[in-house]
C-alpha cells in the first residue's frame, strides 16, 4: 500500500451519521496510580483474541459497533474461526462482563487486519467498552507521548512509551525505561497518543522481538482510507 500524502486537516473527515459517543474517551478512568494503572477502564478500547478453545493469541482495538483493527499476523491463516473478547479485564473472569463476539469477514492490507464482528458491541452500554479515534489521513506523531495496551499474560495491561521514529508505513515504539515492551500476546493491540483530551490511535502493535528501545509499530494513519472503506457499515462515535 502506497503513503498518503494529505494536508492534516482539524475537522474530522468522515462525514458520518454518528452516535452519541465520544471515541478516545475513557469515561471511568482510575488514572496512572497502583494498583489501578492497568485497569481496562484506562484502555476501554482494548479487546483479546481467542481461539475457539478459549486460548488467547493476540490483542486488537474498538474502532466501531462492527469492527477491531488488529496486526495481520495476528489472523494469517486463521480465517474466521475465533473470537473477540472485550469487557473483560482477566480473561476467563468474565468480569466487569465480558462479551464475546465471533467475526464474519476478515480483510488485510500490509502488517493491518481489519475484523467485522458477527453482531454490533454497544458503545454506549460499558465504561470499559469504547473506541479509539482514528488519526487523519497521515498524521504524525513522532516525538509524542504513547501508550500500548494488550492482554499478555492474559490480562489487561499498559506499557507506556514515546513515538521516536518512523519510516514507510511504521512508526518506533521506545518503551519507557520504567515501563515494558509490549510482547507475545500484545501483538496486535492498541498503541494510543492523547491530543486535546482524545486517544487516537496512531499505531498498531506488530513487533514479535519484545525489544526494549525500538519496537516498530503500524502506523495507522497511512491506512486512514482503506479503514474507513472497509469498516464504514459500522457506526462510530463522534470525534
Amino acid at each position: 500500500m502506497g503513503m498518503i500524502r494529505e494536508e492534516d486537516a482539524t475537522e474530522d473527515p468522515a462525514a458520518l451519521d454518528r452516535l452519541p459517543c465520544q471515541c478516545g474517551v475513557a469515561p471511568a478512568a482510575t488514572g496512572d496510580a497502583l494498583p489501578g494503572a492497568h485497569d481496562l477502564n484506562n484502555n476501554p478500547w482494548t479487546v483479546a483474541l481467542l481461539d475457539n478453545s478459549d486460548a488467547y493469541f493476540c490483542s486488537g482495538t474498538i474502532i466501531n459497533t462492527l469492527y477491531i483493527l488488529t496486526a495481520a499476523n495476528c489472523v494469517s491463516g486463521r480465517g474466521t474461526a475465533f473470537q473477540i473478547r472485550a469487557n473483560e479485564q482477566v480473561l476467563g473472569t468474565g468480569t466487569p462482563r465480558a462479551i464475546t463476539r465471533t467475526p464474519t469477514s476478515v480483510v488485510t492490507n500490509g502488517d493491518l487486519a481489519l475484523v467485522r464482528l458477527s453482531t454490533a458491541i454497544s458503545l454506549t452500554a460499558y465504561d470499559a467498552v469504547k473506541p479509539a479515534c482514528l488519526p487523519n489521513s497521515n498524521k504524525d506523531f513522532v516525538g509524542e507521548d504513547a501508550r500500548h495496551s494488550g492482554y499478555d499474560h492474559g490480562k489487561n495491561m499498559k506499557n507506556d512509551g514515546t513515538w521516536t521514529s518512523e519510516s514507510g508505513n511504521r512508526l518506533t515504539f521506545d518503551p519507557n525505561s520504567d515501563s515494558h515492551p509490549y510482547c507475545r500476546e500484545d501483538l496486535g493491540g492498541p498503541i494510543v497518543t492523547e491530543q486535546g483530551g482524545k486517544n487516537f490511535l496512531a499505531g498498531i502493535a506488530i513487533d514479535t522481538s519484545c525489544s526494549t528501545s525500538a519496537q516498530p509499530s503500524a502506523k495507522v494513519s497511512n491506512y486512514h482510507q482503506w479503514i474507513m472503506d472497509n469498516s464504514n457499515t459500522g457506526r462510530f462515535c463522534e470525534r
